[in-house]
Order: C-alpha cells, then structure tokens, then sequence
C-alpha cells in the first residue's frame, strides 16, 4: 500500500475493499504499508494505532518511511521522555546522522543548529498536524508526551519488506545497495548512509535490485506506474493531496484504490 500519510478514512475503505477481493479469490489477506504512515493528513495517531493493533494480530506490516525516521529524530531530542525502553533498531539518531553529513554540514551547522533544523523540518513538512493528532502542541515540545507503544511501534520498522517474489522499500535503492542493507556485515557508518538513501533516494535505479519485483512509495504520481525493465513498480498516488490511496496484490497483480476525502 502506498503512502498512507494520516488518511485513516482512506486506509480503512481501501482496505474493505482489498479483504473483499481476496474474499472472492478465496485468499487471506496481509496490509504491507510503504512507509510514511504519518503526516500531512488529519490522523496520524489513527493510522499508527491501526497498523501497530494490526501488526500485533498478524494482519499488518510497514516499513520505515523518511517522515517516521524525521518524527523520531525530532522525538529524540525534543520529547520530554526517554527513549530507553524502546528499540531504536533502524531509527538513525541524530549524532549518526550528522557526523555521516559532515564536513559539508558542519561547515555551516553545529550539532544543536542541526537539531533545530530537524525539528522545524519536520514541523513544516506535516509534523505539526500529526502532533495535532495525538492533542499536542507543535509549538511546545514539553506537550510531546505520545505513548510509548505508538513510538515503540515506529521504532520496531524495518527499512525492507520481503515476501515471496518481491521486495520492498520506502524510496529507490541500487542493487548493490539493497545487498548492503540486508547484510549483517555493513558496518554501522555505512548502515546509516543506506537507510537514509532507501528512504530519499528518487532517482531511478539502473536495472532490476532483485529477482523478484521491487515496489517502493515515497514520489507522489497520480497513478501506480511500472517500469519492466527495472522490475519495479511505485505505488505512492498521493492520497494526502487530494489523489487516491493505492495497494497491489502481488500474487494478481491487480491494483486496487479509493479516491481521497480531499479529492
């Protein structure tokens, strides 16, 4: 499923629609988010509910979009809590994230400049309306108090989904690249240049990073567009803006989408 971005209403009328497919065809059924579960839309704390209740029964998975990975940095180190009781597994901090930016970063940013900028990024980028969600200020991070199992939830994500004959990540990755990130062996420097390229990178791989068809989300289009000779297909259609919210079912390859509340 494409970029959900807090369009809750959406998520659940595609998803009715989905079940009732595989229904026909005699199927079960699991939800795979492409990440960008949060932001923009009006429900954020709804839509991460949602998955996290469903991950939990079996029914649904996500992986880490780059707003998650922005809402987690500004969390990190401008909540008023803790993240010691949570899993940071794939979630790069901000001290990784900046010493892999440097020098060009640290020419005109100190470390506490970049954190800053981090929270304001994420702000203007639809963080505030997630907060909003959740009934916290944007303006005043000592309200930033979300529960523990929501951030728990984020934190868990991992940076690829695999099921049979296809691959997914948030954004485009080279095939080399998605060899490096499912390695135990890329050291953890290297690790955190990966991630942030799986989940920014638009630029079009040059053939095919797996056996199997790789689907990614991340650039908005206003309809899913394949690409066979790379294998790939990009599924994000923009539902936060007023477009449609997408899925594919792998095993028909049939898509299946809902036109956006805001449309």
């Amino acid at each position: 499923m494409g970029d959900i971005h807090g369009c809750l209403a959406e998520l659940v009328e595609l998803e009715r629609r989905v079940r009732a497919a595989s229904a026909r065809e005699g199927a079960s059924t699991l939800i795979v988010s492409l990440g960008d579960l949060v932001d923009r839309g009006p429900d954020s704390a709804g839509v991460i509910g949602h998955f996290r209740r469903g991950a939990a029964e079996g029914t649904h998975a996500a992986i880490l979009g780059n707003h998650e990975e922005l809402m987690l940095r500004a969390l990190h180190d401008h909540a008023p809590w803790s993240f010691e009781r949570v899993e940071m597994s794939q979630h790069v901090s901000v001290g990784a994230l900046y010493r892999s930016l440097r020098p060009a970063v640290a020419e005109v940013l100190t470390p506490e400049d970049f954190r800053a900028l981090g929270r304001l990024t994420w702000i203007t980028q639809g963080g505030a309306r997630a907060l909003a969600s959740w009934s916290a200020d944007p303006r005043d991070p000592s309200t930033w108090r979300l529960p523990e199992e929501d951030v728990a939830f984020l934190c868990s994500l991992p940076v690829v989904h695999r099921s049979p004959g296809v691959v997914a990540t948030h954004a485009l990755v080279r095939k080399e690249e998605l060899a490096e990130l499912e390695s135990d062996e890329t050291p953890r420097a290297r690790r955190a240049e990966l991630v942030q390229r799986a989940l920014w990178m638009r630029r079009l791989p040059p053939g095919p990073v797996d056996a199997g068809i790789h689907v990614s989300g991340h650039t908005p289009m206003k309809r899913p567009r394949r690409y066979p000779a790379r294998q790939l297909l990009r599924l994000d259609t923009g539902c936060c803006y007023g477009n449609r919210l997408s899925a594919w079912c792998p095993e028909l390859d049939r898509v299946v989408s809902v036109k956006s509340a805001r449309s």
